[in-house]
């Protein structure tokens, strides 16, 4: 199946896996119905009932819904005061943040780097 979707990469006709993955790292926040055309596209060049395996729409659904998880783990974040940021709540933000970018790691200042100072900071210095 791989070989088949190869020459619509080639002809921009579909993003490859990696495209989404950058695109995702550079800022991009994909939506349903983006997934939804991709993967309705997919299919009609494909025939196949689903999206291919490590094929783009499979690569853009599972970055749209580690996006979702990251902005819900966001939220929940940003409601907290600073001395309830936990370095749990600091490792799972990161690991949502970097599977948002398409398996980027976060650059320094991100929200996720953010949360890890506050958690390192408080533990360093318990009364601060």
């Amino acid at each position: 199946m791989a070989e088949k979707l190869q020459a619509y990469y080639q002809q921009g006709i579909l993003p490859t896996p990696q495209q989404i993955k950058d695109s995702a790292a550079a800022g991009r926040q994909y939506t349903a119905e983006e997934v939804h055309d991709l993967t309705a596209r997919e299919a009609s060049i494909t025939g196949a009932p689903g999206p291919v395996r490590k094929g783009p729409a499979a690569t853009m659904q599972s970055v749209y819904d580690a996006q979702q998880r990251f902005a819900d783990k966001a939220e929940e974040m940003v409601g907290k005061r600073e001395e309830e940021v936990t370095r749990p709540d600091a490792r799972e933000l990161h690991s949502y943040e970097a599977r948002a970018m398409g398996g980027h790691q976060p650059a320094h200042g991100s929200l996720s780097s953010e949360a890890q100072h506050i958690a390192d900071t408080r533990d360093r210095h318990p009364h601060f």
